[in-house]
């Protein structure tokens, strides 16, 4: 303990002896006092009873003002001790004629002073003056009215002596515990001021608590579970919009604006809480305190006392509304399109995933589809992007609007949608859906004041025939869509095994053609073009030829697309383009104005053939043309142009006897780029063609844009001119539409003289086909070039 406490705690006990003190004085007094009328009565004190009891009143006042005024304890408590033993001695010989009744009273009042005095010195003089006052009162008085021994006086004197004797050794013995009872004291005090600090503490606490609890930007409230009560902060009132506090339900806490969909899950938290199976909760809900829902997030933790049992339970809430809006958008942007708001395709796939978990136990049937819009790049190439977002947004409507239960449907990209159909169906009775979503594709659109009618192609895999998880569903699928396609589009096809074995099959010989360049197994054969009135040759088309050693003569109907599919076709088009530039070059040779035998002996000529010519050939200054089909792809191809400037400068092929071959669906990916080329090949001098010319997407805008200056009638309009009228009449179009713009009409696929008679009798400029030739070697095609010299 320290010394400042002890002093304290001294001045403490003083103040309070001060008091004791003061009071048994007061009493003394008092008792003295109505000694004194006793006595007065008794007729002992005479004339002294009115000193007697004015002295009484100025000794009463004096200690009252002592007690009132005087502040130091130590000087109050040397008065209090003065008073005492002035008052006693007064008393002492005031009442000496009635000490055999009184003065053992005295005696007790001066003990009962002595005690409270605490005070060794105090004691000590207490006791003399006693011992004095008898033996004084002896000697004066030895006889009174009452009769009072020598033995008496004796007894009392020793009886103060001997009480004196006792109060000293207990004061002795009340010394010994002093310290300990000081530090007792000093102890309690250091616990009072410890609790007053924890006290002081604790309001603080309580008030950061309350200074938080209101503050918070989130809405606090405290449930006491003994009185049911409830305190909200005044951002919760402001959220929840409560009005009731008192003998409340935990279970039903602030619940009447919680639609009853998200009320059932609050409600089954809660009740966990109460049955101690969880102690704190986090759950968002909807609330409706106004006219709109609010998102809110509510966060619940648990007091227990040490029996486990619930004393309070705490909570806050959130408003999560604009956090929840900005989910949705997210989850808007990163699960549906923002074109059409149909799934995506992230969507789709994570959809698939969770179906399948699900199938696994109910064993029902999923089935997969990809749907794909026919050609729908040309809808966006000639009406422009903005149209063609509006026909996929209209067919996502027409999606949409069917509403169906057992169908998702997402646009997977471009024009590509997903549908994923979940119940028990087999290809049969999927056929039916399958035709009501080509019907929804193929109604007519109105574009630009024009109904364009669109088709699609569809290919569907089985879960879990097909496949048991997505990868290989979506793969299965997209190979019957890819099979669908090949057949001509406007269909759909399920998917098979075989369609797999056909894939190992592609990508095999996709490898095989990429080394057939340099193992040499590519080649050209040349089929002669004739003209129409004179039956000569005016030129060759070069068609290529793979003698694959694993698979044989593979038609270019196969390998091209796969070309074109695998990266290799620019390679190949530059073998095409060296080779039959060489060619060409070749054999123009044979045609300068004047030729003699000397100029057939420097191009190494078979013998036989050098026999048959004549010294000099009047070649009337004409070219042999060499045509070159050129794929779409190549067509686009941001190094076409250079390839063919390098191959020609490399080799000197004159551009003026290269007719370059395009198909009208060439100029479908990429219009711009592709007519820009075409426009480039123009301008160095190569002859451009339009080949398969009806077949695709023909129009009479670019047909008078593009520097074209032949026409190639597709082979499928021929076949049938003998007994089609329709296909006649068509070819009759086309051959007048060539004369108009001033262009060489050429006619594919001649097998016989009434196709030929009807094609000349037309005008037809130039024939192609079996009637003259079929594709020939370039050594034959030699042969049959002298063979036909005019």
């Amino acid at each position: 303990m320290t010394l400042a406490f002890k002093n304290e705690n001294r001045k403490l006990l003083l103040a309070q002896t001060n008091t004791l003190l003061f009071k048994v004085l007061i009493v003394f007094i008092l008792y003295s006092s109505v000694l004194s009328v006793i006595s007065f009565y008794i007729g002992a004190l005479g004339e002294f009873i009115i000193v007697e009891i004015l002295f009484n009143v100025v000794r009463v006042v004096a200690l009252i003002s002592i007690q009132k005024i005087v502040k130091n304890e130590n000087i109050k408590y040397s008065l209090f001790v003065c008073f005492g033993m002035i008052g006693f001695i007064f008393s002492f010989f005031t009442l000496r004629d009635y000490v055999g009744i009184f003065y053992g009273a005295l005696v007790y009042c001066y003990i009962t002073i002595i005690i409270i005095s605490l005070k060794r010195i105090v004691a000590s003089v207490f006791a003399g003056v006693g011992v004095l006052a008898y033996l004084i009162l002896f000697y004066i008085y030895p006889y009174k009215n009452i009769d009072i021994e020598v033995s008496y006086y004796l007894s009392q004197i020793g009886f103060i002596l001997i009480y004196n004797f006792i109060v000293l050794k207990v004061m002795d013995y009340f010394k010994i515990y002093e310290s300990k009872i000081y530090d007792q004291i000093d102890l309690i005090e250091h616990q009072k001021d410890s609790l007053e600090e924890q006290k002081r503490e604790l309001l603080k606490s309580e008030e950061r608590y309350r200074l938080v609890f209101d503050a918070s930007r989130d809405g606090l409230w405290d449930y006491d579970m003994i009185n049911r009560n409830i305190y909200y902060s005044e951002q919760a009132l402001e959220l929840l919009k409560v009005n009731d506090f008192e003998n409340q339900e935990f279970i039903s806490l602030h619940c009447e604006a919680i639609p009853p969909e998200d009320y059932k899950t609050v409600k089954t938290y809660r009740k966990e809480i109460l049955n101690g199976k969880r102690d704190k909760y986090t759950i968002e809900f909807k609330y409706k305190a106004s006219e709109h829902f609010l998102w809110l997030e509510e966060q619940v933790m648990v007091l227990r006392d040490q029996d486990g049992n619930i004393k309070r339970i705490g909570g806050s809430i959130s408003d999560i509304t604009e956090k929840k809006l900005k989910d949705v958008k997210i989850h808007t942007l990163a699960y549906y399109d923002t074109l059409t708001l149909l799934p995506n395709r992230s969507f789709f796939y994570e959809e698939i995933n969770r179906i399948i978990e699900t199938q696994y136990t109910t064993m029902d049937s999923l089935a997969i589809i990809i749907l794909d819009i026919d050609d729908f790049k040309l809808v966006n190439d000639i009406f422009g992007h903005e149209i063609g977002d509006e026909v996929l947004l209209t067919i996502a409507n027409r999606f949409k609007a069917m509403d169906w239960d057992n169908i998702t449907i997402a646009r997977l990209g471009g024009d590509e949608f997903g549908l994923l159909v979940v119940e028990k169906l087999d290809e049969e009775e999927i056929t039916e859906q399958l035709s009501l979503i080509t019907q929804l594709v193929d109604q007519p659109i109105k574009i630009m004041n024009h109904d364009v009618k669109l088709t699609s192609s569809m290919g569907i895999s089985f879960f879990p025939k097909d496949g048991t998880d997505k990868e290989i569903l979506l793969k299965n699928a997209e190979l019957a869509l890819y099979k669908a396609k090949s057949l001509g589009k406007s269909c759909y096809n399920f998917f098979d095994i075989k369609m797999a074995e056909e894939l190992l099959k592609k990508v095999d010989m996709g490898l095989e053609l990429k080394e057939a360049i340099n193992k040499n197994e590519l080649l050209l054969y040349y089929q002669p073009l004739i003209n129409c009135d004179t039956k000569k040759l005016t030129g060759f088309e070069a068609l290529i030829r793979w003698d694959s050693p694993k698979y044989g003569r593979v038609s270019p109907n196969d390998f091209i697309p796969l070309a074109e599919e695998i990266g290799a076709i620019n390679e190949i088009g530059k073998w095409v383009f060296k080779e039959a530039g060489i060619f060409s070059k070749k054999i123009n040779k044979l045609f300068p104005k004047e030729i003699n035998k000397l100029h057939l002996e420097e191009i190494n000529l078979p013998e036989e053939i050098n026999q048959l010519l004549p010294d000099v050939i009047d070649t009337n200054n004409k070219k042999i043309t060499v045509s070159i089909n050129v794929s779409p792809v190549q067509v686009i191809d941001h190094f076409f142009i250079e390839d063919m400037m390098g191959i020609t400068e490399e080799y000197g092929i004159d551009p003026n006897i290269i007719c370059i071959e395009i198909t009208e669906n060439a100029l479908i990916s990429s219009f711009d780029h592709a007519i820009a080329n075409i426009k480039k090949l123009s301008e160095l001098g190569f002859i451009i063609s339009i080949d398969d010319f009806g077949t695709g997407y023909s129009s009479l805008s670019y047909l008078k844009n593009l520097p074209a200056s032949i026409i190639k009638i597709d082979k499928s309009f021929v076949d049938h001119i003998e007994n089609n009228s329709k296909d006649l009449d068509l070819i009759k179009t086309i051959i007048s539409l060539g004369k108009v713009l001033n262009m060489e009409v050429v006619a594919e696929g001649v097998e016989n003289l009434g196709q030929y008679d009807l094609l000349k009798e037309h005008k037809c400029d130039i024939i192609q086909g079996f009637l003259f030739s079929k594709p020939l070697t370039e050594e034959d095609a030699n042969t049959y070039l002298l063979k036909n010299l005019e």
